[in-house]
Parts: C-alpha cells; structure tokens; sequence
C-alpha cells in the first residue's frame, strides 16, 4: 500500500525518479494559459484554470505510463483481457515483486503526490497564436524568476553558464520591437514590458475569438426563431467549410499492399450546414448539404466556393425574384485561399445587388478557433466510407449519404463558375481590408461595411466597392451585363499522368465489372506522350539533384579532410 512504498526506499526511489521523467515530458496547456489571462483582467476565473497543471501527451494515459514505469525496471506489463496487468521479466528471469508497485497503488501515488499531473483528454488542434503565447509567456517568466534570485541554490552553476548567451540572444530576438519603458504605464524593464504587451495581444485574441463565436451563435440561434415564417421575415444562418480529402478508389475495408504505394485521385467535398433545417419528424436543427467531386471535375478555390454557395441556395430556393429574404449569414474559417479572398467576399454585394436579401453577413472565426457544425457532421458523412472499399464515384455518392443529416450533391465541371471574373468587372479590389477584419456586411450592391470583430471597440466602416461606369446602371442592365461576362470555369482536367495511374495501377485491383467505367479508361496516345515526356522531365531532375547532392558531399569531404591542413599551410607561409 501507500504507506508502505513510502518506507520502501527500493520501491520509492525509482517511483519517484520516473514521476520527475512525467513531470519532465508534460507542458503547460497552451489555450488554459491565455484563456486564464483573459478571465483574470476580466476579474474571473475558471474553476479548474490552474497554470500550474502540467499536461502530459495525448498518447500517454495511466496505463502507458504504468507500463513504461515497469520496463524501466527491467519489466514487461501486459494488459490480460479483464484489463488487469500481467508481470514478467524482460530477461526471463523470476519475477522480484519488491521491486516495483502494484498499478493501483501506482494510481495512488500519482494522485497523491502529483495532482497536477494531468492525463490528456483527446482534443483538437490548438490555436497556433496561443501556443506560441504560451511559450513565450513561460520563458519570460522563467527569466524574470532567475533576475529575481528566487532560483534554486542547488541549479548547476555551469548549466547557467552555458545557457546565458543563449538567453540574452532570445531576449533580444523577442525585445527586437524597440519597447519604450520611459512612458509612466510602463514597466520596470524591457522584459517585463515585453511580456506585458505580449499579454495584452493574447487578451485581444481569445477576446475576439470568443465575441466572434458568440455572434455565430446569435445569428443561429435568430434563424432558428423565425423558422416557420414567410420568405421575406426569415433568417438564414449557414456554415461554409471544406472537410478532409478522402480518395477513390479507396480499399478501406480490404486493402492490397500494392496499394500503399500508388495515389489514387483525389476527391474534394465542401458542406453548407443549414443551422435551421426543418427536418422529416418536425424538428429544427443542423442539415449539410454537401458537394462532392474529383480533381478531374475541379479544385478547391474561391470561385468554386462562390459557385458552390449559389448552387446551394438555389437548390433550398432562397433566391427568389418575387420575394427578397430578410438576413443571409454565413460563417466560414479563415482559410484566405478558399473563404476569406476579394472573390468571395465581394459575392455579398452582387447578391444584395441582385435583391435576393436586404441584409448579407459573411462572418468570419478567428483564426485557431474555427470549429464549427461542419466539422461534426464530416465524422458522420465518412462513417461508412471508413469501412468499404469503394471503386467509382456512384459508390461514393452512396456511402456518403447515408445519414439523415447531410444530403450530398455530386458536382460537375458546368457548376463551376467563373465568379472572379464578373466581380473583376463590376467591382474594385478590396486591398489592404480583407486579412485583418472578420464581418463583411452588404446591404446594397455598391457598398460592403467591414468590422475587424463584433468587439465594441472596433467600429464598423464603410467600402465603396462598386465601379463607377456601373453606379448609374438600373438592375437590368446589370443583369444583361453579368450574362456576358459570367461564364463557366476553365479547367484543365484531371493530370494526364493521374489518367495514366488509374488505368496501370489501380484498374488490375477493381472488380472487373467496374473496368468499363471513365475513370478506368485507356488513356489516349496525346496522354502517353504526355506521360513519356513527363518521365523523362522526371529522370532528368532526379538525375541533376542527384548530382548536385554528390558533388556537395564531396566538397564538404574534402574540407573535413584538409580543410585543418589547409590552415596550417597558409598559417606557414605567412
């Protein structure tokens, strides 16, 4: 028991030497420190944002540990199936059980003497601003503690020695702003005032992202409240997010070990989640609809966001010429190559300029606190894709669409629209305003008003936007306009060396009554000679890096080896 292992010195003293180990492997949870700076301007804390709780990897859970305890006692701890443990020796030899503790008295241990040694729980990605935050806001604490003396006694002179320069260096890298300490707010020193500011930048993040999360969910919480009423005094509030790339063919359920090696092509899917969908049984909740398409259809840009987003509201016939909504919401990340772009954002406009609603509102997450209702409803969209092997895009279709939530819309090459363009020509570029703000707003065709956040101190501006041959246009003649100028998306197509892939590599591993579709077709001769010219650019660069890499090594052969003669040769002479 406990008591006993405490008088045991050779039970404790290895317990105790691989507690410090754990202790040594955690981190401090970055999103807790700079949420519990946040509360605590705020004058209120979390009941459980303790800093001082150390974190250990998600893959390391109280087992894992037990059984790395045990192997560095020479141990070997395998779990039996009523999740007991089974104790045997490395070497073979008979089992000593006074060498190490049992797992519960293990468990004891740990909660007794080291409560701040937490077991992760599965989460997902951490911002990547507040991790740095964290970081930093740690090694400028550990240097303020180190000037203050409050350091152990016992620290190793000559590790401090060592460390020195390298800590003046990282000081001045991150002091490099030119902090002025002569204002009389300011702190003592440039650290202090460097850590302070560092502060204050975390506070304006979290604080931002937390107002921007509260908006998303009052415009979802106003669509679900005017459910039931006409077109014009409705609310619609949707989710626009591409999910992961999955693959066909894919051998999920049974795969060839051919297969590991080869690319299959790849399949791009972009959801639009209705947070007020009225579903079959009379409840109101979240419905995705979702556009899936290969590489051969089209790729992931902003004016296949744009196209997809009209597709969409066309299809929940929300673009009406007799009837204009009340208020268009979507909430997207801050993925600026697919969502937040002048494409994209200038949409807004064009649909209020077309009378479709009175009011758009394209909302933006802040960046590292982006998950949405999407992101759930892509776990359920693969469920069964996970567990098949799926050969052509029809099996795929169906795999998709097997639950209740999300209908899935195959896309074609003609749904894609050339958005960019028509914009280009009606509208100006919005430089410098896009990166740094998170709501566009549109209520007219001519103008969008921008907010960095819904933060009381960022006030809302207004952009004119529209050229001016067209201010004077009536809404006819924009349309004439926009008939000519929006036309279908070019694409090249699938890469003829994928063409080539699918029919030598995959189409032997098929069931042969799938041989006959497109995609496992012969390809044509203009492809093979694409594919052979695109082998040979291929061996000819692996040839020349190749090269390159030889005569590198080479040279820095040749300076290990008389590099130190060289010296001293020249050192004789002179």
């Amino acid at each position: 028991n406990y008591n006993s292992v405490e008088n045991d010195t050779r039970k404790l003293e290895p317990l105790v030497s691989h507690f410090e180990y754990l202790m040594n492997l955690g981190e401090v949870r970055a999103t807790r420190v700079v949420s519990s700076w946040v509360d605590g301007m705020g004058s209120h804390n979390n009941r459980d944002a303790s800093l001082d709780c150390t974190y250990l990897p998600i893959s390391m859970g109280y087992r894992s540990c037990y059984r790395r305890y045990m192997s560095s006692l020479g141990y070997v701890a395998e779990t039996t199936a009523t999740g007991s443990f089974k104790i045997r020796k490395e070497d073979g030899s008979a089992v000593d059980s006074g060498e190490f503790v049992s797992f519960p008295t293990y468990l004891s241990k740990w909660k007794r003497d080291y409560p701040n040694l937490k077991v992760s729980k599965p989460v997902e990605d951490i911002c990547n601003l507040c991790y740095t935050y964290a970081h930093r806001q740690k090694f400028f604490s550990d240097h303020m503690t180190r000037c203050s003396g409050y350091a152990d006694d016992d620290d190793d002179d000559e590790d401090n020695e060592d460390n020195d320069q390298n800590v003046v260096d990282e000081l001045a890298r991150l002091t490099r702003r030119g902090i002025n300490i002569n204002c009389p707010e300011c702190a003592s020193n440039e650290v202090a005032e460097e850590k302070e500011q560092m502060m204050l930048e975390a506070a304006e993040h979290i604080k931002m992202a937390r107002v921007q999360r509260q908006l998303y969910q009052d415009k979802v919480d106003k669509a679900r409240r005017t459910v039931g009423k006409i077109h014009s005094e409705r609310t619609y509030t949707f989710v626009v997010d591409y999910g992961q790339n999955m693959e066909l063919p894919v051998f999920n359920s049974e795969q060839p070990g051919a297969m590991y090696y080869y690319s299959p092509m790849t399949v791009n899917n972009l959801g639009m989640v209705d947070h007020a969908h009225v579903q079959t049984d009379g409840t109101v909740s979240e419905h995705m609809h979702c556009h899936v398409y290969t590489d051969a259809v089209g790729k992931k840009g902003a004016n296949n966001v744009a196209s997809l987003i009209m597709k969409t509201l066309r299809h929940l016939n929300l673009l009406c010429k007799d009837s204009v909504g009340s208020e268009l919401n979507i909430v997207f990340d801050n993925c600026c190559g697919q969502n937040k772009n002048k494409t994209v954002l200038r949409l807004a406009p064009w649909l209020a300029q077309l009378g479709y609603f009175l009011e758009i509102n394209f909302i933006f997450l802040v960046v590292g606190h982006t998950k949405n209702a999407a992101d759930r409803l892509f776990n359920l969209l693969r469920v069964m894709y996970r567990k098949k092997n799926l050969y052509i895009f029809d099996q795929l279709v169906e795999a998709l669409g097997m639950s209740r939530t999300i209908t899935v819309h195959p896309t074609v090459s003609e749904d894609f629209l050339d958005y960019g363009n028509l914009f280009d020509f009606f509208y100006k570029k919005l430089t410098g305003q896009i990166k740094q703000n998170h709501i566009f707003s549109a209520t007219q065709g001519d103008e969008i008003t921008i907010r960095e956040s819904f933060l009381g101190q960022h006030e809302e501006f207004i952009v004119p936007v529209m050229k001016k041959d067209f201010k004077d246009r009536n809404y006819q003649e924009i349309v004439d306009a926009a008939e000519t100028k929006l036309t279908t998306l070019e694409w090249e197509g699938i890469n003829p060396y994928k063409v080539y892939e699918l029919f030598k590599n995959f189409r032997p591993y098929v069931p042969v009554q799938f041989h006959s579709d497109p995609m496992y077709a012969e390809p044509s001769p203009e492809v093979l000679a694409k594919v052979k010219a695109e082998k040979v650019d291929r061996k000819e660069f692996r040839a020349t890096l190749k090269k390159k890499k030889y005569d590198r090594m080479k040279e820095q052969l040749k300076t290990v080896a008389f590099g130190d003669a060289d010296d001293k040769a020249d050192g004789a002479v002179m």
